[in-house]
């Protein structure tokens, strides 16, 4: 049995509730962006393998606050 399977469980649960499923949602309309930035560009391998995690992590921040803006702004539109 895997150390995290009680929070696997907890998030199985979760996504059997609307608000769960809204919430997945909006997370699936982030990863494929996350997926296309992460991709390897031309077909050279990437200079460093220490650096591919940090480059990802600033991508998938940069990535996560355009979302953000983008939500806020149709809110601020909506009302």
């Amino acid at each position: 049995m895997r150390e995290d399977a009680p929070f696997q469980h907890k998030l199985r649960a979760t996504m059997q509730t609307k608000r769960g499923r809204a919430s997945r949602r909006k997370r699936t309309a982030v990863a494929p962006a996350i997926a296309h930035q992460l991709a390897p560009q031309g077909g050279e391998p990437a200079q460093g393998a220490a650096q591919k995690p940090c480059d990802g992590r600033r991508h998938a921040a940069v990535s996560n606050l355009l979302v953000a803006a983008r939500y806020e702004e149709e809110r601020q539109l909506a009302s």
